[in-house]
């Protein structure tokens, strides 16, 4: 029996690019917790080693953490665009603590699927990353889409 990100989504490889070791465990506690998916996962701390280890495999879904600091936003936004670029099928799911709505929205411009706030329960991050698979809408975390409509971005 396939589990619900395999057969939505034919999920071959997942990456995660967050630095923080602590992030790390936490995510790949809720992905484990998911059938199916626990060989399929490839942590990367940094990200400028993102960009050729995902060219050697065909990543379905990159976890990306957004920071708060200019120089690693900056990074990021360059990598996600590149990945929109090389890769303009897979999905992109930010998992962030910057709830700026101005980085928010313009992250949403760049045609990322799913934002989630680092402060949610670990089942919405699950609920969220499993929706992405089969919506062809964007997906906002409970405590971004509060941000966002306090800056009436969403309704």
């Amino acid at each position: 029996m396939k589990n619900t990100i395999t057969t939505s989504n034919d999920l071959s490889q997942i990456m995660i690019v967050v630095p923080c070791a602590l992030t790390v465990v936490g995510i790949m506690h809720q992905l484990k917790t998911e059938p199916g998916i626990k060989d399929v996962i490839n942590i990367i701390k940094h990200i400028d080693d993102a960009y050729d280890e995902i060219l050697k495999k065909p990543y379905s879904m990159v976890i990306l953490n957004i920071s708060n600091t200019s120089k690693q936003l900056a990074d990021e936004i360059r990598f996600i665009k590149w990945c929109r670029k090389e890769k303009p099928n897979i999905t992109i799911v930010i998992y962030t603590h910057n709830h700026k709505v101005s980085i928010l929205k313009y992250l949403s411009s760049l045609g990322i699927r799913v934002i989630i706030s680092q402060y949610e329960l670990p089942s919405i991050f699950m609920e969220l990353l499993v929706e992405s698979l089969s919506s062809s809408i964007a997906l906002y975390s409970p405590m971004i889409k509060k941000y966002y409509k306090s800056r009436f971005l969403v309704s």
